[in-house]
């Protein structure tokens, strides 16, 4: 590829040189002539633009040399504008101001159109990653409880002894032609709106409702739900008459809402990845009841503060989904590493403690060999159709150039910073973060792969994310915690068994044919994956379990947990153990 590059460099070199070689034999020619047969100032012009071409091919060249990213295609690409510019000049010279104002405008135009779609800025096309992500963006218009009133009244029966007590148990049965009284009717209203009071509650408690809001439906009210004098179902039942609208909801959360507060699944089935409400809704208010259920529960306080919490961290990942490559401070132009032949620009998120920065660029210089293998052999995974089969990592890693070291501040509760506070998993979140273990973004380009450049994401001794230059996650990631906590639990032999089928879904809990040994944080992880199968389970969104091992020498090498309803899967996906 660099061939190439630099046979098509040096074409453009030779020609520019000769035109630079024409435009000073021109200024020599005519220089000092009191009636020229060429303007002056065309000749000038010309010169001029072939100097600055070649300076633009001189400056492509170094970045072919040093292996920067996309080291010829943009700045070629520039060379219009910058030819455009030049020919205004000559028609101001040639006496033809009208062309020469359009040849200004036009490249000024032409300018901003190349360095638009030749710039590609990590992390900058927020929505793409959510999409990516498995967060499909879909308005949120309104949500009224009764929508839910028949599976509500339905699961209303259930618990009643109408039906049976199972998950897998259909929650219609009995509801239909079903004659309620006037209480039961008002208090099956109320099992209905609960799920949406939990979000309101939440919406009123931080505020993010319309400048509308308090005085549609009573600042008073309001301010007494934040003061836990009135409870959210109470205020969703008398002042907002269970209906809740999307002018009601604050601007600034909309997007959240859209993307967060809905049944729906994606294109695909459910996973990990679906920030979904009524996940997280059921997990914290619904799933300790020993009998299945989602609308039949009374407002409980201190459910409502857990699931705030959760709330507030769903709309913070949201929120910062990637940071913009132009936010970033630059701290050193010049970092080596003994593993790697070109120098990286040390950048960090503004706001980032000093000590830590230095911690991290000290981790990426002695990065360790455990470390540098598990990078080769990603490198050798992610570019399969291309690389031939190296087996030393010295080899594999050379192919790689890094371009800049990215340092984020820790964020607290996350595994690394948990870890390094001796809090524990499950740490709190504001937990200390002062000795964070190192974690950063390493962005650069292989020769494998030059189009899209190649990225990696390193926490501790573990390269936990690996993808293209744009496609680079955070260190803060949940799936790159997890992953983190994985490799972490495999290095020290922290492994336990777990159910293949868990007893919840119809499994023996016990026989070694139902068990599997993993280690500890991929069972957390496949539990979590099970608390969002339960919820749609009870919603009638799915109705069979399955969970199908893979190995590699004898070991196990990856889950892969699906909920199907009928012939649809629902839930799909994966874990990694290795």
């Amino acid at each position: 590829m660099k061939v190439f590059q630099y046979i098509f460099l040096a074409i453009c070199a030779l020609a520019e040189t000769a035109l630079l070689i024409f435009g000073f034999t021109g200024i020599y020619a005519y220089a000092g002539k009191a009636d020229p047969n060429v303007p002056t100032g065309m000749v000038v012009a010309v010169t001029a633009c072939a100097a600055v071409l070649l300076g633009i091919t001189i400056r492509s060249f170094v970045k072919v040399a040093k292996n920067r990213e996309r080291p010829v295609l943009p700045l070629f690409l520039f060379k219009f504008p910058v030819m455009v510019f030049f020919l205004g000049v000559i028609w101001f010279a040639l006496d033809i101001p009208e062309a020469g104002v359009v040849g200004f405008i036009l490249s000024l135009v032409l300018g901003a159109l190349i360095y638009s779609m030749t710039k590609v800025p990590w992390g900058g096309n927020k929505q793409k990653a959510k999409a990516q992500a498995g967060i499909q963006m879909k308005t949120f218009t309104k949500e009224k409880a009764e929508w839910a009133w028949n599976d509500a009244a339905a699961e209303f029966l259930r618990l009643q002894g109408v039906s049976g007590n199972g998950p897998t148990d259909d929650l219609q049965s009995g509801a239909a032609g079903r004659e309620f009284t006037d209480e039961e009717n008002e208090k099956i209203y109320r099992y209905a709106g609960m799920p949406l009071a939990y979000f309101l509650g939440w919406l009123i408690k931080n505020d993010y409702v319309s400048e509308e809001f308090p005085s549609t439906f009573g600042a008073e009210d309001a301010q007494a739900v934040r003061e836990k004098r009135m409870t959210p179902i109470d205020f969703l039942a008398r002042c907002m008459d269970y209906v809740l609208v999307r002018s009601e909801i604050a601007p600034e959360v909309q997007r959240f809402v859209d993307a967060y507060y809905t049944y729906e699944s994606d294109a695909g089935p459910f996973t990990h990845r679906s920030r979904r409400y009524f996940f997280d809704y059921y997990k914290v208010v619904c799933s300790e009841y020993d009998v299945p259920r989602f609308f039949c529960v009374e407002f409980d306080w201190d459910k409502f503060e857990q699931l705030s919490e959760v709330l507030d961290r769903r709309l913070r990942d949201f929120r910062r989904y990637g940071v913009d490559e132009g936010e970033m401070e630059i701290l050193d132009e010049h970092m080596a590493s003994p593993f790697f032949d070109t120098e990286a620009t040390l950048c960090a998120e503004p706001g980032t403690p000093p000590a830590y920065v230095q911690r991290c660029a000290a981790a990426y210089r002695d990065m360790s060999e455990g470390l540098r293998k598990e990078i080769a052999e990603a490198l050798i995974e992610y570019c399969v159709d291309e690389l031939p089969m190296l087996p030393e990592a010295d080899r594999v890693i050379r192919h790689f150039s890094p371009y800049k070291v990215v340092v984020f501040k820790p964020v607290s509760g996350t595994a690394y910073c948990a870890q390094a506070a001796g809090s524990g998993r499950g740490a709190p979140m504001d937990a200390p973060c002062d000795s964070a273990v190192p974690a950063y973004v390493v962005l650069g380009e292989s020769e494998w792969e030059p189009e899209h450049g190649i990225s990696f994401t390193v926490i501790g001794d573990h390269a936990v994310g690996f993808g293209y230059y744009a496609d680079a996650e955070p260190p803060y990631e949940e799936d790159l915690q997890w992953r983190y906590r994985i490799l972490e639990d495999v290095a020290h032999g922290n492994t336990c068994a777990t159910d293949v089928i868990p007893a919840r879904f119809g499994g023996r809990s016990g026989p070694a044919d139902n068990q599997v040994v993993v280690p500890r944080a991929a069972a957390e992880r496949k539990e979590q994956y099970e608390d969002m199968i339960e919820a749609l389970y009870v919603l009638k969104m799915a109705e069979h379990y399955d969970c199908k091992i893979t190995y590699h020498e004898a070991k196990p090498n990856f889950l892969f947990v699906e909920a199907t309803a009928g012939e649809r899967r629902t839930f799909a996906d994966s874990i990694g153990l290795t």
